[in-house]
């Protein structure tokens, strides 16, 4: 539908599925920023999968895991609330990363000694929650700082899908980041950066015609592990029924999230229960039968998006954990 310009008309965001106050956010943020609700959510997927990243890991079988690794694209035309719906979101992820920042020492400490024995020549990396700079290898030097992941942030109209006229080492190590998976990136004349994990979430904003270029010319292996997002027309929000926005119960709920979140090699597990496999297995037989009708992209994008439905799953359930007392997220049910 994006490449012959015949969309049909776009669902309501199911805000109802959202635990509070997380929806009572997404609705006040988008009222108050005057921009869509399906971008504000896609903010607040961006900002879990941030700070949580491989930190968090969702087991739904023995031999199937996976990573709260989110790619996503906000679709839409000039100045239809893509980058206000983005900023709130993006000032409680500055903060979360400021607060990081101060809790550096015992690193900065452990990295000193390393050099003064010896041990260690790279410069020390701060931590990170979000990074702006596309280059692979900036990216990885980020998640040497951060090894549960970064969240590459990209607010521009233009369509990235990895480095323009990147070679294949370059596209296997995104592919890599989409799974958290072992890369090794080469650095020219310095040595180069081995990563046990390279977990990069990402959040981009594209022009409809910019994504259908992308897509009828670029590969089509990176594009396919995007969960995309392209509103349909708005109505206009009366400036007399803004209402306020509450960003310090969602900032704790962030700073709690955070905290929850391990390293790649002793992440957080989340399981799913008996109800949770049953309601999967379900939805992945319709879902089998879907990718069978289609073809070309479409196809290829339906086979990815049971990792999508996994992931989305786990982050429902954190989102309801951060809202009540629970000490730890429970398993993954059929509700999620």
């Amino acid at each position: 539908s994006i490449l012959d310009n015949s969309r049909d008309a776009v669902p309501a965001v199911p805000l109802d599925l959202v635990p509070e106050p997380w929806r009572q956010w997404i609705a006040d943020t988008a009222s108050a920023a005057g921009a869509p609700q399906d971008y504000i959510l896609q903010a607040v997927l961006a900002g879990v999968a941030g700070v949580c990243g491989a930190g968090v890991r969702v087991r739904v079988t023995p031999a199937w895991t996976e990573p709260l690794v989110m790619w996503q694209a906000m679709v839409g035309e000039p100045s239809t609330g893509k980058s206000a719906a983005l900023a709130s979101m993006r000032r409680l992820l500055a903060t979360i990363e400021q607060e990081r920042c101060l809790h550096d020492e015992e690193r900065l400490a452990a990295h000193a000694a390393r050099v003064e024995k010896g041990r260690e020549d790279r410069p020390f990396v701060p931590s990170r929650v979000v990074t702006t700079d596309t280059a692979l290898e900036a990216v990885a030097e980020t998640v040497t700082g951060s090894p549960r992941g970064v969240l590459l942030w990209r607010d521009l109209p233009n369509v990235w899908f990895g480095d323009d006229g990147a070679d294949d080492s370059e596209c296997a190590a995104w592919l890599e980041a989409w799974t958290a998976g072992a890369v090794t990136v080469e650095r020219g004349r310095r040595p180069s950066l081995a990563l046990a994990s390279f977990p990069v979430s990402i959040l981009e904003t594209m022009w409809p015609d910019s994504l259908k270029t992308a897509l009828l010319e670029g590969d089509k292996s990176l594009p396919i592990r995007f969960l995309y997002v392209w509103p349909g027309p708005q109505d206009y929000r009366a400036l007399a029924a803004l209402e306020p926005v509450h960003d310090d119960e969602v900032l704790d709920r962030l700073r709690r999230l955070s905290a929850l979140a391990r390293t790649p090699d002793d992440p957080c597990e989340l399981r799913f229960d008996e109800r949770g496999v049953k309601a999967l297995d379900g939805l992945l037989i319709d879902l089998h039968a879907a990718r069978r009708s289609a073809e070309g992209f479409e196809a290829a994008w339906l086979g990815k998006s049971r990792a999508f439905i996994v992931r989305l799953a786990g982050i429902l359930e954190l989102l309801g954990f951060t809202g009540g007392p629970r000490s730890r997220p429970g398993a993954i049910g059929a509700e999620q």
